[in-house]
């Protein structure tokens, strides 16, 4: 956001987004240079080689080292499969109504199946599996709301926050950087706390953290809500956005990093890549509601007092959602942690 936001705002969007794609081609090259090294070791091979260490591993310095299968066959489908999808995303994104059909169909679809299969399972699995499909369904809810920082919330930095500070103004973009940087400050806090409390048997339990993400979620709009109460021409002050944030990014923190671990916990092994694929889904279904939700938003033409309004009364009914589906999974959390069957 720091660099390629500013060039995108300042100098075009494609040299922004020029500038996005030169930084992920050094981080595959670093990332291969690794391979090559040995820097990560036997770190990343397939698991048969992983356990056979003969063909997939060289030896340098008595080090096994990673050789990159850059020019496999296997290798080589995934390059040639890339580029051939290339177009039929682009023809995804310019027919989004085509879209929201397809992305339907398939997450309706894993979702039945996963729920079919958990009712041949045992009790203990069946239950464990059901408990992955509520929380999906709450997951897609977190982050559909939380994804808006990158469209209406972006928006209304631009249209409607007081972006000045210490005698200059802020570029819109810097501010999705906001949420990175409490994450690497917050992030051990929350490692930490979390460990404390397990040690005194006090660790809240993954759906109950759930909660409490979508708590701080809803929070955290509540305040860009009611930011309109003190807006002076219709620009409100930078610390609500800044609080918002902040309150979004402990939500995140709650909830993002338990989730994985979850899913891999209670997922029958036979199915853990599976149902990984249908957790991640819950991503793309949040990002293809959310610009619903976006576009209720829409004020084109406005002036900014007249554009507050329409941002903050959608802000508001995002954060009472929110709070009423914390209470409603609070209130789910007892059931689930039984039909976990201990697992944390």
């Amino acid at each position: 956001p720091l660099t390629c936001g500013m060039i995108g705002e300042t100098e075009g969007w494609h040299y922004g987004f020029a500038l996005a794609g030169i930084g992920m081609l050094v981080g595959l090259g670093v990332f291969y240079w690794g391979l090559k090294s040995g820097v990560f070791e036997d770190k990343g091979l397939e698991p048969a080689a992983q356990k056979e260490n003969l063909s997939a591993n060289s030896r340098k310095d008595g080090v096994s080292v990673a050789k990159p299968p850059l020019f496999s066959r296997d290798s080589i489908l995934v390059y040639l499969g890339t580029m051939a999808a290339i177009p039929l995303v682009y023809l995804l994104l310019h027919h989004s109504d085509i879209l929201d059909y397809i992305l339907l169909g398939i997450s309706g679809g894993m979702i039945l199946y996963l729920f079919a299969f958990a009712l041949q399972q045992e009790k203990i699995q069946r239950e464990q599996i059901f408990v992955i499909i509520v929380l999906f369904f709450f997951t897609a809810l977190f982050w559909t709301f939380f994804e808006l920082a990158g469209s209406a919330i972006s928006v209304f930095t631009k249209s409607n926050v007081d972006r000045h500070l210490f005698g200059s103004e802020i570029a819109t973009s810097a501010f999705q950087s906001v949420n990175p940087l409490f994450i690497i400050f917050l992030a051990p806090v929350f490692t930490w706390l979390w460990a404390v409390l397990a040690k005194k048997n006090s660790e809240p339990s993954a759906p109950l953290k759930f909660a409490i993400g979508v708590l701080l979620l809803g929070l955290g709009f509540i305040v860009l809500g009611m930011s309109d109460g003190f807006a002076t021409a219709g620009m409100v002050p930078i610390i609500f956005l800044i609080l918002g944030y902040l309150l979004h990014t402990l939500g995140e923190l709650c909830l993002s990093p338990v989730g994985l671990s979850l899913v891999t916990k209670l997922s029958p092994a036979q199915l853990v890549g599976f149902v990984m694929g249908i957790w991640f889904l819950s991503s793309s279904v949040a990002h293809n509601i959310g610009k619903y939700i976006a576009t209720e938003t829409a004020s084109d033409g406005l002036s900014a007092v007249d554009k507050l309004p329409i941002f903050t009364g959608v802000f508001y009914n995002v954060g009472l959602f929110a709070l009423g589906a914390s209470v409603l999974l609070f209130a789910l959390s007892p059931i689930l942690k039984k039909w976990m069957h201990g697992i944390k």
